[in-house]
């Protein structure tokens, strides 16, 4: 039996049919781990698109930041990075959206300050979840003591005038 040599499409490796998992969309096929890859970069770019739509309303601009996606992809960001600094830009910073002109060109400036930020934050909540939490959070607790105390009585009021 002869043995099918394709070409998966976002890889650009050849494998064979037979010898690997594959998924087939229409006349292609795929390795099942580029597939689901694919699948999960294109709902964050569904993503990334639905947040420009939000912020920038009619000057929202599909092709230029579909070009801009793809350019950043061949600089090396990740979509799940181009998110996070739209998230950090426009969420964290609160910068204004109208400045962007419908596009996210700002994510090449601020990449690198986002992933800081991104991680730092990461580290830190890795970091509060490695302490024990339950200690410090009964450490932290009131303490109630219970005294066995009598019960005070106003003192009198001495009258300062007696006028008869």
């Amino acid at each position: 039996m002869a043995k099918h040599k394709v070409k998966c499409p976002s890889c650009e490796q050849s494998f064979y049919r037979e010898d690997e998992e594959y998924v087939q969309v229409k006349n292609r096929y795929y390795h099942k781990k580029c597939y689901i890859e694919r699948n999960k970069n294109d709902i964050i770019i569904d993503s990334i698109h639905c947040k420009m739509r939000e912020l920038c309303g009619n000057a929202y601009n599909k092709k230029r930041i579909d070009s801009k996606i793809s350019a950043y992809k061949k600089m090396g960001f990740t979509p799940i990075g181009i998110k996070k600094t739209l998230d950090y830009w426009y969420d964290i910073k609160k910068n204004d959206p109208s400045a962007a002109y419908g596009s996210i060109g700002i994510v090449e400036y601020v990449y690198g300050e986002a992933m800081d930020y991104w991680e730092e934050k990461e580290k830190s909540k890795h970091q509060y979840n490695e302490t024990n939490f339950d200690k410090w959070k009964k450490s932290l607790e009131p303490k109630i003591i219970h005294t066995n105390s009598t019960v005070t009585t106003k003192p009198k009021r001495l009258k300062l005038f007696h006028l008869e």
